[in-house]
């Protein structure tokens, strides 16, 4: 009688492992599908706002404006390093 109950025991620990991982499973099955959602989404308006049609299109077009980005930095600090000389700031 005293090993049935050791055996349910573990029967029982068993059973919560079991759940625990199913719940595990279940969780990382919904976090891969949002993170797919989220992908899916972007990609979606990647299409219709800008035209792009995938990721490598798009990481194109952000060095692109990246680039564009810093140029026009640059013009302004060169400006203001200018202006700055000009009137003595």
């Amino acid at each position: 009688m005293i090993e049935e109950s050791t055996e349910e025991l573990t029967l029982g620990q068993k059973i919560v492992r079991l759940n625990r991982l199913a719940m595990e499973i279940d969780d990382a099955k919904s976090q891969r599908d949002k993170r797919i959602g989220e992908r899916d989404s972007i990609l979606m308006n990647l299409r219709t706002q800008h035209g792009i049609k995938d990721i490598a299109a798009a990481r194109k077009k952000i060095l692109a404006l990246d680039q564009q980005i810093n140029t026009r930095n640059r013009r302004i600090d060169q400006g203001f390093v200018e202006l700055s000389k000009k009137y003595e700031l």
